[in-house]
């Protein structure tokens, strides 16, 4: 089904209910790009219903279908713009299939019940404090390698120019005041010049409080995860060697998943987490690619790969972090 069924606006007519003279509200809109289902009514509404048609038949199925996570698509209900604190209802037109919830900042709190289109309803518990960690102050693990290649012998410096306090790992071991200095020779081999041991690569880890908002992307079952990311790296422009480290890497959490939204971030990055090279390199790439775990496939705009150029003198760095919805 195209993306169109979910990035229009549904709009709904005003439907009275003879059992307790409540209103379905309209004027109610899915956003399928922030994920969010936002509703436009007075402040004094403590109950807010909500009445799909054919065309939403879909909405409302998935949004039963995620009945143990907040939200439609696990991201908050907004009432007039903000998160939703009160009860939620709603139920196809003509049909059995239902929902009603109670919400607390825009997320499930309570008991929901939920009603399928055989007429079966079942009850789940959801307890809003139950969350181990908001989602806007859950860390994100960054985990980059730093591959040199000069045209020649050379010593080089590498600074991370963003706050120490992120570093949570490195190696060899990062000094903050001088940075990493390496000699490095043009298949790569690297020599510390602080402690005289050999390296082939550059290791740091970090946290960052900010998530990457995935707009586009690609989604991509679970089994087929190690055939997309030899394709799409040597697009990105990684060799061999580094996209079988990358595949190594990450396939373990990702294989396993049904799918996996995967968005390659660049401009982001480089700039949350700039990297000062001495001599600059002749071409610097810079690879991080993020990744959501997905029960079903989802529609997305595909994001567009620019090709990398190597030549001269080389820096590759590769990275990447998983994230993932808050579960109740």
């Amino acid at each position: 089904m195209k993306n169109l069924h979910f990035a229009l606006s549904f709009f709904l007519l005003v439907f009275s209910l003879a059992a307790n003279g409540q209103t379905y509200l309209k004027d109610w809109k899915f956003d399928s790009v922030q994920n969010n289902l936002t509703i436009k009514v007075s402040p004094r509404n403590a109950k807010i219903y909500l009445l799909f048609d054919s065309k939403q038949s879909l909405l409302l199925t998935r949004f039963m279908e995620k009945g143990e996570q907040a939200g439609v698509f696990n991201q908050p209900i907004l009432v007039n713009g903000k998160p939703f604190t009160g009860k939620l209802s709603g139920r196809l037109e003509g049909k059995k299939t239902s929902f009603a919830c109670t919400l607390k900042k825009g997320e499930r709190d309570g008991i929901a019940s939920f009603t399928d289109r055989r007429g079966v309803t079942t009850e789940k518990t959801y307890l809003y404090f139950q969350v181990e960690e908001p989602i806007e102050h859950r860390p994100v693990k960054e985990k980059p390698i730093i591959y040199l290649y000069p045209t020649e012998k050379t010593e080089i410096s590498v600074k991370l120019d963003f706050n120490q306090k992120q570093l949570k790992h490195t190696y060899p071991k990062y000094n903050p005041e001088k940075g990493w200095n390496v000699i490095a020779e043009p298949n790569g081999n690297l020599k510390n010049v602080e402690n005289g041991k050999d390296y082939y690569a550059l290791f740091w880890e970090g946290e960052s409080q900010k998530r990457t908002e995935i707009k586009q992307g690609f989604v991509v079952k679970g089994e087929s995860t190690a055939d997309f990311l030899e394709e799409k790296l040597a697009i990105l422009g990684l060799n061999w060697r580094e996209s079988n480290e990358f595949i190594m890497y990450w396939l373990p959490q990702m294989e396993n998943n049904k799918y996996n939204l995967i968005h390659f971030s660049t401009e982001e990055y480089t700039r949350d987490f700039p990297i000062t090279i001495t001599p600059s390199p002749d071409n610097f790439i810079r690879v991080f690619m993020v990744f959501e775990p997905l029960e079903r496939a989802i529609e997305i705009p595909i994001q567009e790969l620019k090709p990398a150029k190597r030549g001269g003198f080389t820096a590759v760095e590769w990275g990447g972090t998983k994230q993932e919805k808050p579960k109740f």
